[in-house]
Order: C-alpha cells, then sequence, then structure tokens
C-alpha cells in the first residue's frame, strides 16, 4: 500500500503500511482505540503515510511475536497436501527484504537490496505456537530462504531438534539453489518436502530483461539435481512479458513435461501476466519502454502490450482455461493437456518422464 499511497491517500485510504508493517499497525490500531474512547471518529486517528522499509531508519520487526491466538476458521487456511492427506501448517517468517533486486520483483522498491535476519528466539516461539494449534509442516515465508542460509540452517535444525517430525518447504532462488547444494542437501535430511523457486522462463532474454540472475540452462541444472535427490521442485512462472515469444513459450509445455514437472506446477502459472507495479526497477528499464502504457489506478499498475499482439490475446485465452479448469477441479494431468491445446501445441515434441501423480504441496496455489 505505501508504494501506492499517492493514488490510495485519501480518497481510498485513511492510512497506508510498508513493508515493515507490524509497529506501525499496532500505532495505528491504538490510535483507533483512543478515539473510540473519546467519541471520535477513527478516521481522525489514523496515521496518513507510515515509514517505508526503505527509508533510512526502518522500524523493523526483531522481537515481535504473532498473536495466534483466536483465529477462526481453520478450515479455510492452505493445508500441506500428501496424497489424499491433508496436514495443518503454520506460516512462519526468518528474515525480512531480499539482498537481490529482480526487476519484476516488488520487493526491491520496498526494501532496495536489503534484507536482515529475525532472531531465532522469536521464530521458535510462533513455531511452538503453531505446532500447539495442531500445525505438523512449516511453509517459510522468506522471499527467499536462502538469502542467509547459515540462518536457514540454524532455524531449520532448531525446528527439527524441538519439534521432531515437523515438515516444512521453503522458497529460494535458482542461482541460491545451484550455489548451496550442502545446504539443500541438508535441509532435505531435516525434513524439507518441496521448494518453489521462481523460474519464471526459459528463454534466456526474458531472464536477462528480468535480471534473474540465472540463465535456462541453470534452471534445467537444478530442476535434474532436485529430481536426482528425490526432492520436489515446484517452479513458478511468469511466462507472459514482452520478451517472451510464441515459440518459447510453447517450448515451456515441451520442457515441463520432458523433465516430469507437470504434477509440480499449478495450472494457473501457465497464464501469468507480467505486473508492473508503481516505483518497480521494470519502469528505468530501456528494454521495457517501448511496451510501457500508463498507469491504471483500476490495478494499481503500469498497462504494457506485447509486441506481438496475438500474445496478448494468447495469454487472455490461457488466463480463462486455466480458471475454468481450476474451478472445475480437473486433475492436473488432464489440465496440462488442456492448457497445451489451448497454447497451440498439439503434442510433445520429445519423450515425457513417467509422471508419478501429485508432488507434495499446498492447498493454495503459491504466486512466486
Amino acid at each position: 500500500a505505501e508504494l501506492n499511497a499517492d493514488h490510495l491517500l485519501p480518497a481510498l485510504a485513511d492510512s497506508c503500511l510498508g513493508a515493515e508493517f507490524e509497529t506501525p499497525l499496532v500505532e495505528l490500531a491504538r490510535r483507533i482505540a483512543g478515539t473510540r474512547a473519546t467519541g471520535a471518529h477513527p478516521r481522525d486517528a489514523a496515521p496518513q503515510r507510515a515509514i517505508a522499509a526503505s527509508d533510512r531508519s526502518p522500524r523493523r520487526a526483531l522481537d515481535l511475536t504473532p498473536a495466534r491466538e483466536g483465529l477462526s476458521h481453520r478450515e479455510r487456511y492452505a493445508k500441506l497436501a500428501l496424497g489424499d492427506e491433508r496436514v495443518e501448517v503454520g506460516y512462519v517468517a526468518t528474515t525480512r527484504g531480499c539482498k537481490h533486486t529482480c526487476r519484476h520483483c516488488p520487493l526491491p522498491p520496498a526494501y532496495a537490496g536489503s534484507f536482515y535476519a529475525l532472531p531465532i528466539a522469536p521464530i521458535m516461539d510462533d513455531v511452538a505456537r503453531l505446532v500447539a494449534r495442531g500445525a505438523r509442516h512449516v511453509t517459510f515465508a522468506d522471499p527467499d530462504f536462502l538469502n542467509g542460509p547459515t540462518h536457514a540452517l540454524r532455524v531449520a535444525r532448531e525446528v527439527v531438534r524441538r519439534f521432531p517430525g515437523v515438515t516444512f518447504d521453503y522458497t529460494a532462488k535458482i542461482a541460491h539453489l545451484l550455489r548451496h547444494d550442502e545446504v539443500v542437501d541438508e535441509l532435505h535430511e531435516l525434513g524439507n518436502l518441496f521448494v518453489v523457486s521462481a523460474v519464471e522462463s526459459f528463454n534466456d532474454a526474458v531472464l536477462a530483461a528480468l535480471q534473474k540472475g540465472h540463465t535456462r540452462a541453470d534452471a534445467l541444472s537444478v530442476v535434474r539435481r532436485f529430481r536426482a535427490r528425490g526432492l520436489t521442485l515446484r517452479p513458478t512462472f511468469v511466462p507472459f512479458t514482452p520478451w517472451e515469444t510464441r515459440e518459447s513459450y510453447t517450448e515451456m509445455f515441451d520442457i515441463v513435461e520432458g523433465e516430469g514437472l507437470v504434477g509440480h506446477i499449478e495450472p494457473v502459472q501457465y497464464a501469468i501476466r507480467l505486473l508492473v507495479p508503481e516505483r518497480s526497477l521494470l519502469l528505468g528499464a530501456a528494454e521495457m519502454r517501448p511496451h510501457l502504457g500508463g498507469f491504471d489506478t483500476l490495478t494499481f499498475s503500469y498497462a504494457w502490450h506485447h509486441p506481438d499482439p496475438a500474445m496478448d490475446d494468447l495469454q487472455r485465452t490461457v488466463a480463462r482455461t486455466a480458471a475454468d479448469l481450476v474451478g472445475a477441479g480437473v486433475d492436473h494431468d488432464h489440465a496440462f493437456l488442456r492448457l497445451r491445446e489451448a497454447a497451440g501445441v498439439t503434442r510433445a515434441r520429445g519423450p515425457a518422464r513417467a509422471r508419478a501423480g501429485r508432488a507434495p504441496r499446498l492447498t493454495e496455489d503459491w504466486f512466486c
């Protein structure tokens, strides 16, 4: 919200909080409670604009433990899906920010390429509260769990020591998964069931424009290393950007099937279109300039158009198809075939690896 404060205040919002939201949120709640006691309108208590994480003195959430009491409607929360089994999940952050500045990511405008680790004690307090409420799996909420690999190992080791049998998943960059083989292996031994990684595309021109820090060859190397380990990699994509071609988009389906990833990827991932929010690093990128339109106050993002209008049409078609398939509860194998047909790919160009059914996942799709 802080990134869009100029568009939100004062017509649509009373207050906008930044990435480091806890302290301003508590202060706002106290102000509102105070105004109610005096009979004033809550709007009078709202700070117009809370501090942003990229400001020089961000108020960091170093010693805050989330309150988990009183959570209702637990059946609506995401679960871990292991075949037909559904396992309670807890959502825990161990770091804030990210030391990378991928151009399409919303974090660089907020954190300016910085990150910091949260102390172990409040992290463990949070996990303890979640486990006491029934969680048997933890999804680490960090933008990249391997920004601090030593910290990640300390956290995972302590979780396993204090809560035997609790499993976990995390998100990490392809470059980190390549660089930290030994860390990935130990995390797997400690109980890591799957890893989410923002592959984005198998087109090197797209990866370069987004400054992802990895190549097509890097991504394929990680896919194959994970398969050799027996560890699930769940790639995410932004397959519709100004630099993706019809050929490279359709090739993605061949790679997914050929590498045995059909059950690892949610249908929506084949339809995601690049989002360009306020203060995005893409706004200053020469590669983006020819395709960029104006700011849309309905979507809070900048419009852009593909140089091939047929690609914009294709994205809309695939998005509708994916939404229909998910709404109908279609299984992944059938959904993949339908989406491949929607993309104009009539059959795979190479041999497909045998499918082993659905990989471990969360029941709520994760957008990375």
